[in-house]
Formats: C-alpha cells, structure tokens, sequence
C-alpha cells in the first residue's frame, strides 16, 4: 500500500444511513478526531426507506430524501467520499485501499456496508426491462417503468415486493406478484398478518400466485415478455422487479480475515474480532438479548441507527451492551403494520384485537417468552409492546389472552403515564 496514505482517525465504509448515524454521533459528542465517510454509491448519505414508497409513487424528491445539507459535512469536519469502493483492509497496517489507488489510514475502521439485492440467475444480465430496489437510482429507473396500462411482474411477496406492487398499482399498471412460499409475506410476519395484507390486494387488482416459480423467462430484444411458472402459468409482463430478499456485502470483511457468518459477526458493542474494527446495520450479525444471545442480522433502519450510535459510544470509549429491539414498519393500500421484536423460532401465536376489522395485534411467543408483536392499524399497540420490551415487562400468553387484562399494568408507572393520550 502507499506509504504515503492520508489517515484519518475513524473510517466509515458505508455513506447511508448508519454510515452517516456514526459520524453524527462522534460530532455531537464533540470528537475531535478526523471523519472520514466512504461510499461506492455516488450521492450523499440519503434515507433508502421511501424508495419502494414516497419515492416511487413520485410523491417525495431526491432532495426530500437528503440526510444533511451537503454544507453540513464540511462545517463538522466530516470528509465524504462519494462513488468511491473501498478495496481492500489491511489490519496489520490498520489500512485500506481505495479503487483510485490510494491507501487511507485509520484507527477505527467502521464497516456500514449495507446488503445487495439477491439476483434470479434466469434474470440476469442486460435485460432492460428488470429491476432491483435497492438505491436511488434503481427506484428512479422502475419509477419511469410505472406507467398506466403497463403489466408489471413482481417477483418476491415479502414487505418489498408488496409495496411496489401496491406503488405499481395506485400508478394504474396491472401487477402480478409470484411469491415461493405457500403465503406472502410469510417470512415476515404471522398467518393472520399475511392473510389480511393478501385480501387486501387482491381488492386492490393485484393477482397473486403463492407456491409459485418461473421455470422459463420469455425475451425479446433484450427485453422479458413474459414469465412461465411451473404451474404453466403465463405473465406476461411489460416490466419485472425482483424482490427476493438481500445478501449482506461482507467481501471486505471476508477477505480481511474477520469472522463472517449470515453478516460480520460483532459482540455486543459492535466490535469484530479485530477491536479496530466495527460493523453495523444490515452487514452485521448481533448477539441478539432477547433471544439469549443468539446472532441474529436485521434489515431495519431503527436497528442500522440504533446500531451507529452505539458503535460511537464504543469508538468513544463509553462503551455500552446493544440491548435495543428492532422495530419494522410497513403501509400499502392504506394498511400499516408495524412490528416490533424478532419472531425466529416463535412456537405460540396470540391473537389480541379485530381481526375482521383490520385492527389487531399478533403476539408471538417462543417457550412462553413474547418474542415479537406484529400490530395491524394499532399504533397505540406498537408503541407499547415497544415499552414492554424496553422494560423486559413482557406479558405471558395467558396474560395477552385475557382481554380484560391491561398489558399497560405490566410497565412501571412513569411508563404508563407516558404511554396515556394528551
């Protein structure tokens, strides 16, 4: 590497959301140290949350989406590399080295590298008319595809998927959504969750085929026509987005010789093996509290932020345990879910609510301890399965059942009375 690197006193790979949290963080702690924010994508750090929504329907700008004001770097002391990937680490000389040539120094490396969109094999290539949602730029690119009359294909029936195609749909074009599994959305959340978002568009026009598979993808002229499923089905489709999940991007951090499984393994102040180096956010797997310290790697923006600031607190010297519980949140049609805890391994469904109505909750237990509570059009719910967690106040089964039963009477008093409507 270039003996002459330039050095800075922490290294962020990764200009989004997380990425940017950690610089912010250090600022307002008043660090003194050099900044440097290091990303492929050519944009300042922006939100990525409305690009299958706001963004894509039109109804938010590129500007809407910034994060700072492009002054705001300078004017903290923030340098930012935009459209630059990041090589290579080299731990011994505490290093990287850039696409450019150049080698840049550090004392904490911090990994905010974010996913990538999974790819079909069969959709592959230079095909024009396929989309993945994952930047700015994709979402710009299928935006101007969303056009009235025109027969889109969804492939992937999870949060992603489904907001597109009710995007695609208030936009006038007719959308079909192939998801593998036996239900949408089954990944996600419960059964009643998904079956209550599936009726849902279906009376909003879009055709959804469950348990279903491309076997043969039509082209013509470097463009898809039509998608085969293995029933022998035929899509014909004008436009086809692939929504099958992400990867997390860890080659770095493989190829650096860090601990990588289903993300960068950290410990619970976001430290990989190396203590010079940190991971955060949907590249990173976490010993997860709530589930007895099992790593666990989540797409959430609350997690990736709530995942910076702890990773400055670290990088500070005031390291603290990671103890928060993700939160997700989704609105098609109108309808909002917003869940809060992780459900892997849940074996005990509770149901609190009106189900017929849109309006309920789903509380999911493993070996009797609440693990996740998935609300439909219930944000005073959501808020407070969010306190319970918090106060590790969580109710039993037989507890949730009981609709007489208070579940606020489980959090202590401050928390109630913070939980009560102006």
């Amino acid at each position: 590497m270039n003996q002459q690197a330039r050095a800075f006193d922490v290294v962020i790979v990764g200009a989004g959301q997380a990425g940017l949290q950690v610089a912010m963080s250090l600022v307002d702690a008043g660090y003194q140290g050099g900044i440097l924010l290091a990303g492929d994508e050519a944009a300042y750090p922006y939100q990525r949350p409305p690009l299958s929504k706001l963004y894509l329907s039109g109804g938010l700008g590129e500007q809407d989406m910034e994060l700072q004001d492009p002054g705001y770097y300078a004017a903290h002391g923030i340098t930012v590399m935009t459209g630059t990937a990041v090589t290579a680490i080299d731990r011994a000389a505490k290093k990287i080295s850039l696409a450019t040539g150049e080698a840049i120094g550090y004392r904490f490396l911090v990994l905010a590298t974010g996913a990538r969109a999974r790819r079909l094999p069969s959709l592959s290539g230079t095909l024009e008319n396929v989309f993945h949602v994952r930047t700015r730029f994709d979402a710009h690119a299928l935006r101007d595809a969303l056009q009235p009359g025109r027969r889109v294909a969804v492939i992937g029936g999870g949060f992603l998927g489904l907001e597109i195609a009710a995007v695609a749909r208030t936009r006038g074009a007719t959308v079909d959504v192939v998801e593998g599994a036996a239900r949408i959305l089954s990944r996600s959340a419960a059964g009643p969750v998904s079956a209550v978002f599936g009726r849902l568009d279906r009376r909003h026009g879009v055709v959804i085929h469950a348990a279903g598979a491309v076997q043969r993808v039509e082209t013509a002229g470097g463009r898809v026509v039509a998608l085969e499923l293995d029933d022998g089905g035929r899509i014909a489709a004008d436009a086809v987005v692939v929504a099958i999940g992400v990867s997390p991007n860890t080659d770095l951090a493989v190829a650096a010789g860090l601990d990588v499984a289903d993300g960068i393994r950290v410990d619970g102040q976001m430290r990989t093996a190396d203590p010079g180096i940190l991971a955060i956010g949907d590249c990173a797997g976490f010993p997860y509290v709530r589930d007895n310290g099992a790593h666990v790697r989540v797409e959430s923006v609350q997690n990736a932020l709530d995942q910076a600031r702890c990773a400055a607190k670290t990088i500070l010297g005031q390291a603290e345990p990671y103890d928060r519980t993700p939160v997700f949140w989704t609105e098609q049609f109108g309808l909002r879910l917003q869940v809060a805890g992780i459900p892997q391994g849940a074996d005990d469904v509770v149901i609190r609510g009106d189900v017929p109505g849109d309006r309920f909750s789903v509380y999911r237990f493993k070996a009797g301890r609440l693990m996740a509570v998935e609300s439909v059009n219930m944000p005073a719910d959501h808020m407070l399965a969010r306190k319970l967690f918090s106060h590790d106040a969580c109710p039993s089964p037989r507890q949730v059942a009981d609709a007489a039963f208070d579940l606020k009477s489980l959090l202590p008093h401050a928390a109630q009375q913070r939980l009560e409507p102006s």
